[in-house]
């Protein structure tokens, strides 16, 4: 009984094409995650700095909306450049 050659490992790419899609998935997450900090920082810094001084509960909220909001950005920017390259990325699809 041969468990090695099964269809789902036959469909799966070699482990150095994953690799590098890997490393260039996060490479690519990284640069946009360093561009949204600045984004935000740049047109919200000052007004997140007044709701942090004047109403700590709103800004705790309004903080975690943007956390959501960068990660689902995020993940449909590098999922839409992964799939225009026609690239593997390491999910359970």
């Amino acid at each position: 009984m041969d468990h090695g050659s099964t269809p789902e490992k036959a469909n799966l790419p070699p482990f150095r094409q994953m690799a590098r899609n890997m490393v260039i998935e996060i490479g690519v997450y990284g640069i946009l995650l360093v561009g949204f900090f600045f984004i935000v920082l740049f047109f919200l810094g000052e007004p997140l700095k007044r709701l942090f001084d004047q109403n700590l509960p709103l800004y705790a909220l309004v903080g975690l909306l943007l956390i959501i909001a960068q990660a689902a950005l995020l993940e449909f920017i590098t999922s839409w450049l992964f799939d225009f390259l026609g690239l593997h990325r390491l999910t359970s699809k």
